[in-house]
């Protein structure tokens, strides 16, 4: 298996093409997150790839939103700068960058943040999880999703029990499984009451 300087697995990835095929609409639609982003909003798709989420985003925070989109994958990103190219789009800022290394997103500047089977193609689970606490709003939320199948001497894996321990560092809004994979919706902090108590 391919490795890194230090000895960590490369990123997975997927084929861009079976990122982009229309089946994938069956059963994994972008409108489904569309509750949690509005007009204007800062939306981070992290792992777009060829841009099935991203392009979506882009059309609803609309011209005065903007959606980071980050990859390692280059020919995953070329698809993606040829779609947006194409569509005309200008609000979208894409970068080859891991998720453990955000740089070219700023601070506590993204509303909506999507992180969809990455983590579990990557070594640097904790650098992903400190990377989205930086860039998350103090208000922002983030979807976030591992496969519950692997290997575990893969260091890319993530296991039920590091799956706990990597969401200990948000407040968790909602959990579950779907598909085979763990999911959850995070915050920084909790949601306040009418009362002002935490919930």
């Amino acid at each position: 298996m391919p490795s890194d300087a230090e000895g960590r697995p490369h990123d997975r990835h997927p084929p861009p093409a079976l990122m982009d095929i229309g089946l994938r609409r069956l059963f994994e639609r972008p409108e489904r997150f569309d509750r949690f982003i509005h007009r204007g909003a800062t939306v981070a798709d992290i792992g777009c790839g060829p841009g099935y989420y991203t392009i979506h985003f882009s059309d609803v925070v609309g011209d005065e939103g903007k959606v980071y989109a980050t990859d390692t994958n280059l020919s995953a990103l070329r698809i993606l700068e040829k779609k947006i190219r194409m569509k005309g789009i200008r609000n979208v800022v894409w970068s080859n960058s891991t998720a453990s290394d955000l740089t070219p997103i700023p601070d506590r500047s993204v509303d909506f943040l999507l992180s969809n089977l990455v983590m579990c193609c990557m070594s640097d689970h904790w650098g992903a999880v400190s990377e989205i606490r930086r860039v998350l709003k103090p208000d922002g939320v983030a979807y976030l999703s591992v496969s519950s199948l692997g290997r575990r001497k893969d260091s890319r894996h993530v296991g039920k029990k590091e799956w706990g321990r990597l969401l200990d560092a948000f407040a968790v809004k909602e959990e579950g499984k779907r598909f085979g994979a763990r999911w959850a919706l995070v915050s920084l902090q909790l949601q306040s009451t009418e009362s002002g108590q935490k919930v």
